[in-house]
């Protein structure tokens, strides 16, 4: 359709990226038009290259026989407001929060990858701070005052009992890890700068991370096996000497809404950055086929079930 090829064109021009959207709306007698609640036989928007406002470079949902409701399409409808009717968008935003989203059914499969490039930009550093103040209130500090005990972290000591938040200076890509460069705020005192590598893993479970149980089955995405990176020195013979990563007893993850089943979540240098993929339900039931798709168990681990990405990524530079 033009309409819809002229939609994609303006988003693309707005994110700095390209968009594609494809639908073809359901045909089915004695229903309301398809347009009202968006009813289609198939649906498929991808971006790809996203440079502004987006958290992510690329992304795609797919799905068959779904129902996106009106909200859906008036998002991406949304650069026309502000051509059409510029005066009337503080009404229309409040419209498209306030207002029910109508009928939604069916499920949609996405895939999105975060670049490293990304990874400064946008929600990513208050996330990447939340994961790394997580693993230090649970496990740092108990190393730093262990070495503070024997003298071997005097300057550790305006910490006290309180930890502070972290903040995250820095991450990137090294083979399937994550790498966060921290920094701890020291009352009266500079910063404690340090690292932590971490993998990523897709978990589904009833039970929280923190043991609590959960009223619903819930995805969550786990920051898991994190270890620090301890340094004897950067100068003389002791610079010369690799740097060591020791394990640290802490987990950490983001817990997402019961509506979204991750399925893969993975680490790569070939993509540079982090791919994920998996399903969101529309309604924000879960079905049972998705049930086992995810495991009766409870869990999902690695790449069960995710199969690989339907984006086509440029190579990573």
């Amino acid at each position: 359709m033009v309409v819809l090829r002229s939609v994609a064109s303006l988003v693309g021009l707005i994110i700095g990226g390209q968009v594609e959207l494809a639908l073809r709306p359901a045909r089915r007698a004695n229903q309301k038009p398809w347009f009202l609640t968006t009813r289609c036989d198939e649906f498929s928007l991808t971006v790809t290259e996203a440079r502004h406002l987006l958290p992510v470079e690329s992304f795609s949902l797919e799905g068959e026989r779904v129902q996106l409701g009106w909200k859906w399409p008036a998002l991406l409808l949304a650069p026309l407001w502000l051509l059409l009717a510029p005066k009337l968008l503080p009404v229309l935003l409040c419209l498209w929060l306030g207002a029910p989203g109508g009928p939604k059914a069916g499920t949609l499969e996405f895939d999105a990858v975060v670049r490293e490039t990304d990874f400064g930009r946008g929600l990513w550093p208050a996330v990447w701070s939340d994961v790394l103040s997580t693993i230090t209130r649970s496990s740092l500090p108990a190393l730093l005052v262990e070495l503070a005990e024997t003298g071997g972290a005097e300057q550790l000591s305006g910490l006290g009992s309180s930890i502070p938040a972290s903040q995250c200076a820095g991450a990137s890509v090294v083979g399937s890890k994550l790498v966060f460069e921290g920094r701890l705020p020291v009352r009266g005192q500079d910063s404690l700068e340090y690292t932590v590598r971490t993998g990523v893993k897709p978990r589904r479970s009833t039970v929280g991370l923190d043991g609590a149980l959960l009223a619903a089955p819930h995805s969550t995405l786990c920051f898991e096996e994190p270890e620090l990176r301890l340094s004897l020195g950067d100068s003389g013979l002791r610079g010369m000497l690799p740097k060591m990563w020791v394990p640290i007893q802490s987990a950490t993850g983001v817990k997402l809404p019961p509506s979204v089943w991750l399925r893969r979540a993975a680490v790569s240098e070939a993509v540079a950055g982090l791919s994920l993929s998996g399903v969101i339900s529309l309604d924000g039931k879960a079905s049972p086929a998705q049930d086992d798709a995810m495991g009766r168990d409870g869990d999902a681990d690695g790449d069960e079930g995710g199969g690989p990405s339907r984006l086509r990524l440029r190579p990573a530079t």
